[in-house]
């Protein structure tokens, strides 16, 4: 009797210890930023963007340091993003997509943003992918990490991919309802730490609050997302 109820006691103590030791690892996980915005399509913004390749041709001190949109900025024909842009010109078209006269041209809510890792898309064109977000009021996403009640990594069954799986508020539902709803047929950009991880098309009026999010991670990147965002909520 005395042994069963030591084993009892010893089995406590150890599953107290692994609770605690998963506990203080999320406890000390790093919070991120996380975000769905609607976004620009490439024909909303096309006169903007000309305007800004323009002006920058024109710009002597530019044109002196061999800066082109048109040529650094490959655009996608299938309007799925503004543009791809080579890893080492990364730099300059951001630096160039900040200058005030360069702003001043688009829309006032329009955010560039970038995409978490260089992508490759068809024709062997490799880079970093260029999105132009709809930034509400205030600068917070429409639907924030205040919004998500549990992340999880998972595994998408069909591409065996690994993914990071989202479980929203009863607030968050409803605001992801509404938004799918009005963006039904555009791209939604999920957003962490200010990267673009993926703008998926809206199919159909999303229910439920439960969301799939992939983004070519590696198991721990899912992980650590996943953390990450209940760290953040």
């Amino acid at each position: 009797m005395k042994g069963i109820l030591l084993f009892a006691v010893i089995s406590i103590i150890v599953s107290s210890c692994i609770f605690n030791g998963n506990h203080d690892e999320q406890k000390d996980a790093k919070p991120v930023e996380f975000g769905l915005f609607e976004t620009y399509t490439k024909q909303e913004i096309d006169s903007s963007w000309f305007t800004a390749c323009n002006w920058v041709s024109n710009n002597d001190v530019l044109r002196a340091q061999k800066i082109n949109l048109k040529i650094m900025v490959k655009r996608d024909i299938m309007d799925k993003f503004m543009g791809i842009v080579s890893p080492e010109d990364v730099p300059e078209v951001n630096a160039v997509l900040k200058l005030p006269e360069v702003k001043a041209l688009f829309p006032k809510n329009l955010r560039f943003m970038w995409s978490r890792k260089a992508e490759e898309i068809p024709g062997n064109v490799r880079g970093y992918i260029l999105y132009a977000l709809k930034i509400p009021e205030g600068g917070k996403a429409r639907i924030n990490e205040t919004h998500i009640r549990n992340a999880s990594r998972g595994l998408n069954v069909q591409s065996n991919a690994n993914t990071v799986n989202i479980e929203m508020t009863n607030v968050g539902s409803r605001l992801w309802m509404s938004m799918s709803q009005e963006n039904i047929g555009r791209n939604i950009a999920i957003v962490i730490d200010r990267k673009v991880v993926s703008a998926p098309v809206v199919r159909d009026v999303i229910t439920g609050g439960s969301t799939e999010i992939s983004g070519n991670f590696t198991t721990e990147e899912a992980q650590e997302l996943a953390d990450g965002i209940n760290a953040g909520h």
